[in-house]
């Protein structure tokens, strides 16, 4: 028989805990994934995260490299050479979400409102160079700024992007009781698989505050609107409001997904997820969006999340 006070002594799924706060704000970072698994405003919810004894289920608040979104059967080719990932994405044949999402991140530094966390991601079977992958969480009065920093320590330029995974929720009991705000222009559409087949205008006008109720969203947008070098998307309910916004000059299509697809009940349209992301879907095999990182090369830009 197991003794329960063991039981309680076992690390959480996630790994440590890193929590800091300030001026009404709380965030916590994991070890495993070195993601955001939980951010507050006077103790009440901006994102839809985990608790501390479950796992990161549906990529709540991972972040995304050297890909965001998928890659077409896992295959790709670069400066003359041919690669193959493993499916993480099985049902759809798919390389899904990068490949730092599971791995241990150290923690760098540590302050009372500020953290780093860092990950090296060495090569392995479809990925043939050497990253380090720092993020730095920052509280100040406007909520949270999230800084990537990705810096290639291999000799020879790779393809990259980035992109994070957090689910917005401004206390809606379900999405279906939320609206979205968001400027965009143009929706990427996809087949069957997910994989981007062409554009089209967006489908929904977002830029007054659309209700989600009835609306089913695994959409990538582009042709975001602009307010001093920012896009924000705007998750409303009631009187609360939470939004996202992305330095637009990095971060150029933003992925929402209402979960009605999850398998989880208890997870369907609970909270948007809102990514943004240098890349869309596909990008190391058409090219669309793709960054080159030259050896020695650090590619950064912040994102963040504030309440109301």
């Amino acid at each position: 028989m197991t003794d329960v006070s063991t039981l309680n002594d076992l690390p959480a799924p996630s790994g440590e805990q890193w929590t800091i706060a300030a001026h009404g704000y709380e965030a916590t970072v994991v070890e495993v994934g070195g993601g955001l698994r939980r951010l507050t405003h006077d103790k009440r919810d901006l994102v839809f995260g985990y608790a501390v004894e479950a796992m990161a289920d549906a990529a709540r608040g991972h972040v995304l490299t050297p890909w965001p979104n998928r890659i077409d059967g896992g295959r790709y080719s670069f400066d003359g050479e041919n690669y193959l990932l493993a499916h993480t994405e099985p049902g759809l044949a798919n390389a899904s979400h990068g490949l730092v999402q599971w791995l241990a991140w150290d923690l760098v530094e540590r302050s009372t409102h500020r953290l780093t966390v860092g990950v090296t991601l060495h090569p392995q079977p479809g990925w043939a160079w050497t990253l380090r992958v720092e993020m730095t969480y920052s509280l100040d009065p406007d909520g949270l700024t999230v800084t990537p920093n990705v810096t290639n320590l291999s000799s020879t330029a790779c393809p990259f992007g980035f992109g994070a995974h957090p689910y917005l929720t401004a206390g809606e009991s379900s999405l279906d009781d939320a609206a979205l705000t968001l400027d965009v222009a143009t929706q990427l559409t996809v087949d069957e698989r997910l994989i981007p087949t062409g554009r089209e205008t967006s489908t929904h006008d977002f830029s007054g505050g659309l209700p989600l109720e009835g609306v089913s969203l695994d959409t990538c947008f582009t042709d975001i609107g602009v307010t001093d070098g920012r896009w924000r998307a705007s998750v409303t309910s009631g009187s609360r409001t939470t939004t996202l916004w992305a330095d637009a000059s990095a971060y150029r299509y933003v992925q929402t997904f209402t979960g009605d697809g999850l398998p989880e009940p208890k997870n369907r349209r609970s909270g948007l997820a809102v990514e943004p992301m240098t890349c869309p879907a596909n990008a190391f095999n058409t090219g669309e969006g793709l960054l080159t990182l030259a050896p020695g090369e650090t590619w950064s830009a912040p994102f963040g999340i504030t309440g109301a």
